[in-house]
């Protein structure tokens, strides 16, 4: 990814904070020469440095899963549109703000029902406020129907693009326009970004 110096993030507990909080990526593999993307939750396992998931048997993706020596996910944040109105110098052009972390790893494919029930609970957990219970009957076949994926997470990479290079006053009316137009959690990380 293309990260200018004053848009980088590169602390660690910056960066897997991110994954947990924005847990839906892009799982991207590259199979004979052509780009391939799943969209899928992954959660980030902190004791393994691993993200953990699971797809349908069916998706293609798991061929590339399979055989791949590296993949790449990508988490977005809150983003939106920045209007050069909305600075309060001139001349300014309109831009896109936006967050990102990007996780490279080494992809292993889960097939076993009793670990793949394990990430199955483990993402149950983290998304749900209580169990839910499912009879044998109905889960079974269901469990047939998907592979899961672990990823050994080599690399991270961040980006904050969130206007850190114009003016402070345009930056905090653009913060303020955000917040008027309902768009607080990008006002909020931009806020909370210098």
């Amino acid at each position: 990814m293309y990260i200018p110096p004053h848009f980088c993030v590169d602390d660690p507990e910056t960066l897997t904070a991110f994954l947990l909080t924005n847990s839906f990526a892009s799982l991207v593999t590259v199979a004979n020469g052509e780009p391939f993307a799943t969209h899928l939750p992954l959660l980030y396992q902190p004791e393994t440095n691993t993200l953990i998931g699971h797809l349908a048997k069916a998706n293609p993706q798991c061929e590339h899963l399979a055989s791949a020596e590296s993949v790449l996910a990508i988490f977005t944040g809150p983003h939106g549109y920045i209007s050069p109105r909305w600075y309060t110098h001139a001349p300014a052009v309109p831009t896109w703000n936006y967050t990102a972390v990007h996780a490279y790893g080494t992809p292993k494919l889960i097939i076993e029902p009793e670990a793949l029930t394990r990430i199955l609970l483990t993402l149950e957990v983290h998304y749900e406020s209580e169990p839910v219970r499912y009879d044998d009957a109905f889960f079974a076949p269901k469990l047939k129907g998907i592979v899961g994926v672990e990823i050994a997470i080599s690399r991270l990479e961040g980006k904050s693009k969130l206007s850190q290079n114009i003016p402070a006053e345009s930056r905090a009316n653009v913060i303020e326009t955000l917040k008027r137009d309902e768009q607080t959690a990008l006002a909020t990380i931009m806020e909370n970004t210098k």
